[in-house]
């Protein structure tokens, strides 16, 4: 089985890093979309009704939580630069899955996506 998932995340570097470094298919997952800012990544997660979203948290339009208050989401991956406490605390009322930190290790993200797929 393969789960769907959307990428929100403004730094464009980190954006097509992350999409071609992570091993999705290996991981059963399918890489459905990516958005650059809070607005595009509401649109774009009520459009496709993902199974994960990964996103940051400071975003252009909206920041991550508030997009994904806005959206029928079932499982969140927060990558952020931002050790900001409050954002963790809503993070977790949100019940989002795991809080990276910035910069990213690839074999860290791999690690929470395929947790979250068991």
């Amino acid at each position: 089985m393969s789960y769907s998932v959307v990428f929100v995340e403004d730094e464009q570097i980190v954006r097509e890093e992350i999409v071609s470094s992570i091993r999705w298919e290996l991981l059963g997952l399918e890489l459905v979309g990516t958005a650059a800012d809070g607005m595009e990544g509401e649109q774009l997660i009520k459009r496709v009704e993902p199974d994960i979203v990964i996103t940051d948290i400071r975003l252009p339009a909206q920041d991550g939580l508030a997009m994904l208050s806005h959206c029928p989401v079932n499982h969140a991956i927060i990558l952020t630069g931002h050790t900001d406490f409050s954002y963790m605390k809503q993070a977790i009322r949100l019940g989002v899955f795991d809080y990276l930190l910035k910069p990213i290790d690839d074999e860290e993200l791999e690690e929470t996506l395929a947790s979250l797929v068991k």
